[in-house]
């Protein structure tokens, strides 16, 4: 499916940061960085899955599964506003 490695591409780029964060901390923003690529997996995962499934192929995702699409974008900004508010007092120095 188009586009696929590309996103494949990007999670791996986010993975390789949740790993800098993991070495860097503190708990707090490690507990909130695992969320958010805990979602993008599962966001992910769900996309191969119904992607693969059947349908029409020349109609997008989005449009096909709308629900479920607006769901992972709404889990996906939540995840990453709390990874900011834990983040931000530590760039801060607030911590």
């Amino acid at each position: 499916m188009p586009g696929y490695d590309e996103t494949y591409a990007a999670m791996r780029a986010v993975d390789e940061a949740y790993n800098l964060v993991l070495l860097e901390g503190p708990a707090e923003v490690d507990s909130v960085a695992r969320s958010v690529l805990t979602s993008l997996t599962t966001e992910y995962a769900d996309q191969r899955r119904l992607g693969d499934g059947p349908g029409q192929a020349t109609v997008p995702l989005r449009d096909r599964h709308r629900e479920r699409w607006l769901a992972a974008i709404e889990a996906r900004t939540k995840h990453r506003i709390s990874f900011v508010d834990a983040v931000r007092p530590v760039l801060d120095g607030g911590e």
